[in-house]
């Protein structure tokens, strides 16, 4: 066993290493000190991480590749995080690929960020599994840092620089997540860089307290010199989950539990979809859920199919459908037409 204290920088950095285990590592750095990321393997084959406690004041396992060299065949199992930024990152750096990487057994606690991908500089990743995580974010009364930046899963592809390639996200898995989160949920392509392939299986939110949505900007990390529209449009939308700009999406037993006060304050579908097509939407659940508040709501759709779940008393309003698009099904309920 071995244990590293208050690092002023990344505490491991692997930098074009093969077959690498790091197993049973303790780091405890200061959860206020930036830049003291935990462990950074950078385009990297053959990486085993296991069985480590880590406290840092930046990325606790964070895959990076800063020049054209993939980061590959990585995985991460059995380790508890905690950060005042994002526990298991994918990015910023993303020149070269990100393939064959499998993140299980995971607690991740205090963290604005629980799960991020932050595309930006033009290579691929694909090939990703979470699976097992248990994550509570951050209480952004507490940690001023946090205030506008809480997502449990945060996956944003985005150009760094005018004239940097667009990049691609593709065959990613999110199942059996457990959330306690005050914040939401955004994953977003961009219109030319779309996201392919998409899963949530098995995933309950559960919202501990009330955020107010309307000032929100993404989380942005790295040096970026471009701006746009996404920097606000999703993370401002009133729902749980915001996932925008993408190409197969298949959410399956998606639950969400709010509270009634916050329910009340601030009355949010559990999933928005915007521009997303080739979906199927099966057992997505919002309690409490009203009349008012959509469970589903789906704009400019495409080719979705969505499997209702009943409501005896006939007082919810389960999806809503705005914008262009269209062949979106309905099995309602429980695969009854």
């Amino acid at each position: 066993e071995v244990t590293i204290l208050y690092s002023d920088s990344w505490t491991l950095h692997l930098q074009h290493c093969d077959t690498v285990f790091i197993d049973g590592v303790t780091i405890r750095n200061n959860y206020f000190r930036t830049n003291s990321d935990g462990i950074d393997p950078n385009s990297c084959r053959n990486v085993h991480i296991s069985n480590c406690h880590i406290v840092a004041g930046d990325d606790c396992i964070v895959l990076k590749a800063t020049e054209d060299a993939p980061c590959e065949n990585i995985v991460v199992t059995n380790c508890t995080l905690e950060t005042i930024a994002t526990a298991l990152k994918l990015g910023t750096e993303s020149v070269g690929d990100f393939r064959d990487i499998r993140f299980s057994n995971c607690v991740i606690r205090n963290s604005p960020v629980g799960i991020g991908f932050f595309m930006k500089d033009g290579g691929t990743m694909e090939r990703v599994s979470f699976d097992n995580i248990t994550i509570e974010t951050a209480n952004p009364e507490e940690i001023a840092y946090a205030r506008n930046s809480v997502f449990p899963i945060f996956m944003d592809i985005e150009k760094r620089h005018a004239d940097s390639p667009v990049g691609a996200i593709r065959d990613v898995t999110f199942s059996n997540l457990d959330i306690q989160t005050v914040g939401s949920s955004v994953i977003q392509g961009m219109p030319e860089g779309r996201i392919e392939n998409l899963t949530l299986r098995d995933v309950t939110v559960r919202v501990n307290g009330e955020m107010d949505f309307s000032e929100r900007k993404k989380k942005v990390g790295g040096k970026r010199t471009l701006s746009n529209q996404r920097d606000t449009a999703y993370v401002r939308k009133p729902a749980y989950f915001a996932i925008a700009n993408v190409d197969g999406l298949n959410a399956d037993n998606l639950n969400v539990f709010v509270g009634d006060e916050v329910h009340a304050a601030f009355a949010r579908a559990a999933l928005y979809c915007d521009n997303v097509s080739d979906g199927i939407l099966r057992g997505v659940r919002l309690r409490p859920a009203d009349n008012e508040t959509p469970v589903v709501h789906l704009e400019n759709a495409r080719h979705i199919m969505v499997e209702e779940y009943p409501d005896p008393a006939n007082t919810v309003t389960y999806l809503k459908v705005t914008g262009e698009g269209g062949d979106v099904s309905v099995l309602s309920p429980r695969g009854t037409k």
